[in-house]
């Protein structure tokens, strides 16, 4: 049994009739994609919602997989090659802070420094070219310290060049303090404006058995043109005699 073929109308009109189903076919299945996706998002982001509002938190809605990858973080350190090396930190090159002590250690007293023993001899008053009266006179003071056997003697040097034993004795004991009344200065008002220079004289055995034996001469004095061997000078101050 022989077909009849169609005519070319009938063929139009077929091919038209199967894009159209075609199409149909396509925008339903397309639109069931889109609806299938939006539904999971919108899950997605229902899910992210509920965990936040459990932990107490703001809702934050989740980033649907697939779409935006998240930015890299700020505070992640780059990398570093083998070859590079870190840069050394600024507050390793500082020098270390000085520890301060604690206020205890800051408060504590300092240790007391021990006494040292004067061993010279020296005269304290009076002082140098003071004006004195020769018939009131002047105290003379000092100290002394272990004078090592010797004793202490005053002489007084007058313009004429001589020394004069003006003591009675000896004037202290080691390691005192000392004073003399010397009087009277001079002879009258003679020597008025004249210096006088007193001394004070460490006097050792040999030189003081000399001194003990000596005679006075018809004014009373004990008088020499130099200090005797053995009697050193250990100090000396000066005065001025302007009255009398």
């Amino acid at each position: 049994m022989t077909h009849a073929r169609p005519s070319g109308r009938d063929r139009r009109r077929r091919h038209r009739g199967f894009q159209r189903r075609y199409l149909l076919f396509w925008v339903v299945g397309t639109g069931s994609a889109v609806l299938a996706s939006f539904a999971g998002t919108r899950g997605l982001y229902m899910a992210g919602g509920a965990e936040a509002q459990r932990d107490g938190g703001p809702a934050v809605l989740a980033r649907p997989s697939g779409l935006v990858s998240a930015p890299p973080s700020r505070s992640a350190s780059p990398s570093l090659s083998p070859s590079s090396s870190p840069s050394p930190s600024p507050s390793s090159s500082r020098p270390a802070a000085r520890r301060t002590p604690p206020k205890a250690e800051r408060e504590q007293p300092a240790p007391p420094r021990r006494a040292v023993a004067f061993r010279g001899v020296d005269i304290t008053a009076p002082r140098e070219n003071a004006e004195v009266n020769g018939r009131v006179g002047v105290v003379v003071r000092g100290r002394a310290g272990d004078l090592d056997g010797s004793v202490l003697r005053l002489f007084v040097l007058a313009y004429n060049g001589l020394y004069y034993l003006i003591d009675n004795g000896p004037v202290v004991t080691p390691g005192r303090e000392w004073s003399f009344l010397l009087k009277p200065i001079g002879g009258g008002t003679g020597d008025i404006g004249r210096v006088f220079t007193v001394f004070a004289v460490t006097v050792a055995p040999s030189c003081r058995r000399l001194l003990d034996g000596s005679a006075r001469d018809p004014e009373g004095n004990i008088t020499f043109s130099a200090l005797p061997s053995g009697c050193r000078a250990a100090d000396r101050v000066n005065v001025l005699k302007t009255g009398y």
